[in-house]
């Protein structure tokens, strides 16, 4: 996940997992929705904001909400590691 620079929102995490084939995260166990969202600085992946939820689908808002504070995430990991 940490490679791909664009977000994924599922209502199927296991499917999702096994169409990319990429084995599904312990922490995710029985937990059927997920968001993933790349942290970016440029066009430089440093890392990755992964949620599950059981008992409910992330909508779009979620998705925008989660994408801004990936961002400065990233910004802030960025300006950390120059120091």
């Amino acid at each position: 996940m940490a490679e791909r620079q664009r977000s994924v929102r599922t209502t199927d995490y296991l499917a999702t997992c096994a169409d990319e084939g990429r084995a599904p995260s312990p922490y995710a166990r029985g937990l059927r929705y997920a968001l993933m969202v790349p942290m970016q600085v440029a066009d430089r992946v440093v890392g990755t904001l992964s949620l599950w939820s059981g008992e409910r689908p992330y909508s779009r808002a979620d998705e925008e909400f989660v994408v801004a504070v990936a961002a400065l995430l990233a910004l802030r990991l960025s300006r950390s590691s120059v120091r």
